[in-house]
């Protein structure tokens, strides 16, 4: 007699139960070729079609962990990537066969709301468990809908796509209602006129996005979607007039608009907000304003528009809030920008007349020049900056950066002192030490002395639980120097002519005079190259990947050496060499992207016939480096500007 299981009358079970929690409306379409999709609904608005899609991946258990209404259940990790790289959202639901109840998450929302540590277990673990926080009903599919409609404003932003914003906003505490009414009305007619493409429109339920302000009790409350909060100015003291809070409403309004998804129109309606009503805000209410609203330009990619409002401001006369915008929207600006932003600061400075200002203005154009290359006019605005305000020499952050314009400006010696100093304030134990430790075994590599370079890097990176991958790999090399040339003066010029009449030799001789360069100058990075190319030649040896790594570190980063280097380390197997492929890997990815998945194709040999096995190895590589990238700390991780050794 045929048996039909549980986990089959579960399985139908979850289905029923979330066509039953779906608007009639919607249609649900069973995934009849299983891809890791159960489901697709397609989303209707009353009797109109939209282009909505979701994807619903549906698991149901008779022994769902549910704790404080958070259910939780294991998923496959290699079908979450999957679902990451979905142009089209896709939920997660978990079914209680006990009581029948759903819960449900996004996985882009999920894998958003993840530390490094848990992102780490999605790209190495087998199985995950996934918190589903939100219960799944009927009177929450409009939540849904406004949920999968930001999904797609945020990734291809077609309002015609996605409708409008739904948007209520109430004003009260004014001494009548009609008072109230009419605050409330002209907020709206603001907005409306500002919205012409009608991306926005205003509900009085229902809303996606909702705005309450209590002008007398200087109260602000919000709530988009699963979201809320609530501002108290009556605890902070700022002088706000009435005026000046309608215009803070309307900023926040910005704010709540590009969670949303519209950030294009938020950034638009922040620009007349300023140009029109930054007379009316009290100094500290707008310079506290500042980070959200450098936020919007950095991440929308305007920083110009960013940094034309910071010169209006400072037209204004609104000096520090002017500098606060400008530092942060320049962050991820052009060089163009960064010129514009530098001409600001310099006015900045013949409008100031306190010391601790200037100084201030006078950090962030010297880290500005640093960040340009311009390193020696950086090393003189430090010095001004601390002449101005003597405190920043008891900073371990001044001795930092001040160091970093040394040693690009090739005042290696007089960086090495800087950067020690700078240790001694922060604390060799401390994270901020060990991150200025590595910088100062950087110097100590470039002045010859590996042993000392080597016991820095062990210090810095023995508790760093993420290291930056040019560390790992430099900290390789010190070792790697250390016990072959021990302390080396170097001499640069005569080790680089030597390598290049080497380099004419016949190549039977270019190996043996290769390696004679080296205990003139370990870092000559000519020399590094061709021995390698030498090597690899004659068939190889062990040790040919590791002596790739110190070419590649002490020459151009050429995508052919770093892909073979890949290769031969990968080939070798051993725990030591898939550590430094690890992080040769994963820094050759971020600096050469495709460049480098191209040269390691042509790289891999297989005979006729074989080309699936190649490309299995190219697809290993490939999650591989998934891996690794969470390995590995990366500059925007932290800001921290990382320096390769030329």
């Amino acid at each position: 007699m045929p048996i039909r299981s549980r986990q089959h009358v579960i399985e139908e079970e979850s289905r029923r139960a979330f066509s039953n929690v779906t608007p009639p409306e919607w249609v649900v379409r069973p995934q009849e070729i299983d891809y890791g999709m159960d489901l697709q609904v397609q989303i209707f608005e009353g009797e109109r079609a939209t282009t909505l899609l979701f994807f619903v991946q549906l698991k149901g258990s008779d022994s769902l962990s549910v704790k404080a209404g958070v259910a939780e259940y294991r998923f496959k990790t290699e079908r979450l990537r999957h679902y990451l790289e979905s142009p089209i959202p896709v939920m997660l639901v978990a079914y209680d066969a006990r009581d029948g109840r759903l819960f449900y998450d996004w996985v882009h929302v999920v894998w958003g709301g993840l530390d490094v540590e848990a992102k780490r277990k999605w790209q190495m673990q087998e199985s995950v468990a996934v918190r589903l926080a939100h219960p799944l009903s009927m009177d929450g599919q409009k939540t849904v809908s406004s949920e999968v409609k930001q999904f797609y404003r945020k990734q291809i932003g077609k309002m015609a796509v996605v409708g409008s914003v739904l948007v209520s906003i109430a004003v009260g505490g004014f001494e009548t209602v009609e008072e109230s009414s009419k605050a409330t009305a002209e907020l709206v007619s603001w907005v409306a006129r500002k919205d012409r493409g009608g991306k926005i429109r205003f509900v009085e339920r229902d809303a996606e996005v909702e705005i309450n302000a209590e002008v007398a009790g200087r109260c602000l409350s919000w709530r988009h979607l699963r979201s809320s909060g609530r501002i108290d100015f009556g605890l902070v003291r700022i002088d706000l007039s009435e005026l000046a809070f309608i215009a803070f409403v309307r900023v926040y309004f910005c704010f709540m608009l590009s969670a949303a998804g519209l950030r294009d129109l938020a950034l638009e309606l922040l620009r007349s907000i300023v140009l029109e009503e930054s007379g009316v805000f009290p100094e500290p209410l707008l310079l506290s304003m500042q980070p959200q609203i450098s936020k919007l330009f950095a991440e929308a990619r305007r920083s110009y528009e960013g940094v034309e409002l910071a010169e209006f401001l400072l037209e204004k006369g609104h000096v520090d809030a002017a500098v606060a915008l400008a530092v942060s929207v320049t962050a991820k600006g052009t060089e163009y920008v960064r010129q514009t932003y530098r001409g600001l600061l310099k006015r900045a400075l013949g409008m100031v007349v306190e010391d601790g200002r200037k100084a201030t203005i006078l950090y962030g154009l010297a880290n500005s020049l640093r960040c340009s290359g311009f390193c020696r006019e950086a090393f003189v605005t430090y010095l001004a900056a601390a002449q101005s305000d003597p405190d920043y020499y008891s900073r371990e952050y001044w001795w930092s950066e001040t160091a970093g314009s040394l040693f690009v400006s090739g005042h290696h010696r007089l960086s090495r002192v800087y950067y020690e100093v700078a240790v001694a304030l922060a604390g060799e134990g401390t994270a901020e030490g060990r991150r200025i430790g590595v910088l100062l075994a950087d110097v100590l590599l470039e002045l010859g002395r590996y042993p000392e370079a080597r016991h820095v890097f062990d210090v810095a990176l023995r508790d760093e639980e993420r290291p930056a991958a040019e560390f790992v790999l430099k900290r390789w090399m010190a070792g790697f120097f250390a016990e072959r040339f021990g302390r080396q003066f170097r001499s640069k010029g005569v080790a680089l002519r030597m390598a290049q009449e080497a380099y004419r030799q016949p190549n039977a001789q270019q190996e043996e005079l290769l390696s004679e360069v080296l205990p003139v100058d370990a870092l000559c990075g000519f020399a590094w190259f061709n021995y390698a190319e030498a090597l690899v030649q004659r068939g190889g040896e062990d040790g040919t990947g590791a002596r790739l790594v110190t070419a590649i570190l002490n020459w151009d980063w050429d995508c052919e050496a770093s892909a073979l280097a890949v290769l031969m380390l990968f080939i070798a197997g051993g725990v030591g060499d898939l550590w430094l492929m690890a992080a040769l890997l994963d820094e050759s990815v971020r600096r050469q992207g495709g460049g480098f998945w191209h040269a390691l194709e042509r790289a891999i040999r297989f005979p006729t016939g074989k080309e699936n096995q190649a490309r299995e190895l190219v697809e290993k590589l490939r999650e591989f480096a998934e891996t690794s990238a969470l390995m590995f700390r990366h500059p925007s991780d932290d800001g921290v500007t990382l320096r390769f050794i030329a």
